[in-house]
């Protein structure tokens, strides 16, 4: 599993009960800075986006703030 965002909230509800998942995430909303196996840090959000879309084959939007309302839309516009 591919989460975009951090370990709060719905998301983080939903990985609490699995090792097998990826985290990509900007080095600005990093919580913990430690090394972590589970991490992929990126500079940018559009940097974090394409990696996203380029490490996942299936999205699940769960209800988050402006970030995932960006998500939604270039998703679609990615695949219209």
């Amino acid at each position: 599993m591919i989460i975009g965002g951090t370990k709060v909230g719905l998301i983080g509800n939903v990985i609490q009960n699995t090792e097998n998942y990826t985290q990509i995430i900007v080095k600005d909303y990093l919580e913990d800075p430690k090394k972590d196996d589970h991490i992929i840090i990126c500079d940018t959000s559009f940097e974090r986006m394409q990696t996203i879309w380029n490490e996942s084959d299936l999205f699940l939007f769960l209800e988050g703030g402006l970030g995932t309302l960006a998500e939604i839309i270039s998703f679609i516009e990615e695949n219209r």
